[in-house]
């Protein structure tokens, strides 16, 4: 099990942990995953997220804790799709060596 809640604060770390989730993800693992929606920007990683795994569980926590006080939160469950997981894309690469010769 991968367990990640409360953890896409800051949008330049998307990417980055979107990859690194690809990365311990494989054939029998499971992802928990634990999001409440604060920003506009979260849909910029959880949307990737839900295209990359496939989603086999999404339970509002109201649904199990009615008395949980805060709204919007929900716990999900990915597995690795079908398939497997898309090939990695490169990254960016700076030619600011080759711009500086």
């Amino acid at each position: 099990y991968i367990i990640a809640a409360d953890v896409i604060y800051h949008s330049d770390q998307h990417a980055p942990l979107l990859a690194t989730m690809a990365q311990l993800m494989h054939d029998k693992s499971k992802l928990i995953f634990v999001h409440r929606r604060r920003f506009e920007n979260d849909s910029n990683f959880v949307d990737p997220l839900l295209e990359l795994f496939e989603v086999v569980k999404r339970t509002p926590v109201k649904d199990i804790m009615p008395d949980y006080p805060k709204d919007n939160l929900t716990i999900y469950e990915f597995v690795v799709r079908k398939g497997g997981l898309p090939a990695p894309q490169p990254q960016p690469t700076s030619n600011a060596d080759e711009l500086a010769e």
